[in-house]
């Protein structure tokens, strides 16, 4: 399955000689470095057909709006019908939701992510269902067939850098529970939804975009704990695709593998013959598909060549290996010619693995069969009650998901006149001061400022008791969270000071000057009582995500429910899906 996102007419940019384009931006105005791919290019074309490429994925750069999206996905269906097998492709994007969210939020409802779901405290199944049922008619209405989504991992490390809000829980039973809710909603609109990441990337520290993360659970607890959503999917069969985690599970698999460079280490989940095949296809009994995690991540990619990596992973027991290779500039379609021919010399050499895939070619086949026929060609997503309805579900999760701490502590709002924000950006803090302005019931002056502003001074004694000071952080986006591996460099910007102490000092000037503060969290609320102790009130939503609206003003849908809440139109009723 191949990332076709930087190759949009780049030899007729005056830019194209450069490493990095400036000025480009996706739908969520997040940055890009190359000019992206929103329209399919003939070369491309060709490549699909020529090399009978199964399924492609799209990133947010190839997705701008609903009829650029609909007329893309057509047009790679229709250069399908002419490869010699003749079957639709996989169309596939990353919607999970929240925080991982490819499609453009102003036009399709993103959601608040999972962790918001989990921290629901009534109609928890029933709400999981319609959130995998809203996304699942979203992207089948633009042609994308595949989504990989859910994440089912359980976050048992308060520092797992990738994951965090992207789980339901750190509970097995709820992440179970509220993963098979999802998947089976996407599953009545005829979505493909992805199980991921298996075994388990819950109880990590380190991002396997950018290194090998390594997991030393015990035998009981990677039954107990890391499986056991994937148990439950299995036995529930709602789970047609399964993604393979790059993380290495020694009580799993021990065995070294030798790299490229001649080093030596564990064989991570992508690359495990006793993780993919005897445990998931044999033990667990797992007869869908079995898709990589992409290719192109350090975790795998420092260690092998992209033809060893694909040879491994086919050994291993996986069915599709996920972007493989990169094609992000004509010259790399001839080297992709090379990588392709070394593939199949290596395979037809090895009748066990030719053996192996066939078999892979047989699911795959029949999961095409089976869901790639059922939908309509794609329609332009223009039902407005629709669309309508998904947004109040998107307003009723960020509203009913967000926590309190300090419940016996309450702001007293007639004493306020000035509201300051700090937030990570400018634009959060103008999507929350938009709110504010409006749900406040008279005129009220908002000042936002960013970690890196010098915003200390703002405040004095004498202003203190009138001014009420809002201050929200959020840990690092993980490159998930903006697009891959090759957005590295297009990441926002980064504090420059020393935010703990900063904030601490910030909060705690306030309560002694007699003022009032707001303390929120946008992530998984660990470690935060150091923060807590010194807020008037301290809540906890699960997302930080913001987008321009028709209007060209900064929203989003946290933002909305923090600002009821604060201005005391609403009550916080969300519980903590996690022990923090």
């Amino acid at each position: 399955m191949l990332d076709i996102r930087y190759f949009n007419r780049l030899d007729d940019s005056p830019h194209s000689n450069d490493n990095q384009l400036v000025g480009y931006h996706n739908a969520n105005n997040e940055p890009v470095l190359k000019a992206p791919q929103t329209s399919l290019e003939s070369s491309v074309s060709k490549l699909l057909v020529d090399y009978n490429i199964g399924g492609v994925i799209l990133f947010s750069e190839n997705l701008v709006n609903k009829q650029q999206i609909v007329k893309l996905t057509a047009d790679i269906q229709e250069v399908a019908t002419f490869s010699s097998s003749g079957q639709k492709l996989f169309i596939s994007v990353d919607q999970e939701g929240g925080r991982v969210a490819r499609l453009p939020r102003d036009e399709f409802p993103a959601f608040t992510g999972n962790m918001a779901i989990g921290a629901l405290a009534k109609d928890v199944c029933k709400l999981s269902y319609e959130v995998g049922e809203a996304i699942g008619q979203q992207i089948s209405s633009l042609g994308i067939n595949v989504n990989h989504a859910p994440t089912i991992d359980v976050n048992s490390n308060p520092n797992n850098p990738v994951i965090n809000v992207r789980a339901f829980s750190d509970c097995p039973r709820r992440v179970a529970e509220l993963g098979c809710g999802i998947g089976q909603g996407m599953l009545s609109t005829g979505i493909i939804p992805t199980f991921k990441h298996f075994p388990g990337h819950g109880d990590t520290n380190v991002d396997s975009h950018t290194g090998l993360p390594l997991v030393n659970h015990d035998i009981a607890t990677v039954y107990n704990v890391d499986l056991f959503p994937f148990i439950n999917a299995i036995e529930q069969d709602c789970a047609p695709m399964i993604m393979t985690a790059h993380i290495q599970y020694p009580v799993l698999d021990d065995s070294m593998l030798v790299g490229k460079n001649g080093e030596s280490f564990i064989r991570p989940a992508t690359l495990s013959y006793d993780i993919l095949t005897t445990l998931l296809r044999n033990e667990l009994q797992y007869q869908g598909v079995v898709i990589t995690d992409a290719l192109d991540m350090a975790s795998i990619s420092h260690y092998l060549t992209p033809t060893q990596t694909v040879i491994e992973t086919f050994k291993a027991g996986s069915d599709i290996a996920l972007m493989p290779f990169k094609i992000h500039k004509p010259n790399d379609i001839v080297a992709f010619d090379t990588f392709f021919n070394d593939i199949v010399r290596e395979v037809s050499k090895d009748s066990e693995l030719c053996e192996k895939v066939i078999e892979s070619y047989n699911r795959i086949s029949l999961l095409k069969n089976r869901y790639l026929a059922k939908l309509d060609k794609p329609t332009n997503y223009h039902c407005e009650s629709m669309t309508k309805s998904h947004k109040v579900l998107e307003q009723t999760i960020a509203e009913h998901s967000i926590v309190i701490q300090n419940e016996k502590s309450h702001l007293d709002l007639s004493k306020i006149r000035k509201i300051v924000t700090v937030f990570n950006t400018k634009e959060q803090g103008a999507a929350l001061s938009n709110q504010l302005t409006v749900q406040f019931d008279r005129t009220i002056n908002v000042e936002n400022f960013t970690f890196n502003d010098d915003f200390n001074d703002e405040l004095d004694a004498k202003e203190a008791l009138n001014t009420l000071l809002v201050i929200g952080i959020e840990d690092v986006k993980s490159l998930v969270d903006i697009g891959g591996v090759d957005d590295l460099a297009a990441t926002e910007n980064k504090p420059t000071r020393n935010i703990k102490e900063l904030l601490l000092s910030r909060l705690s000037l306030q309560k002694k000057q007699g003022g009032q503060s707001v303390f929120i969290c946008l992530k998984a609320p660990y470690d935060l009582e150091q923060y807590i102790a010194h807020a008037t009130i301290s809540l906890t939503s699960f997302d930080g995500s913001v987008y321009l609206n028709s209007q060209q003003e900064w929203e989003g849908p946290a933002f909305s429910a923090l600002a009821k809440i604060i201005t005391q139109q609403i009550k916080p009723c969300g519980i903590m899906p996690i022990n923090s």
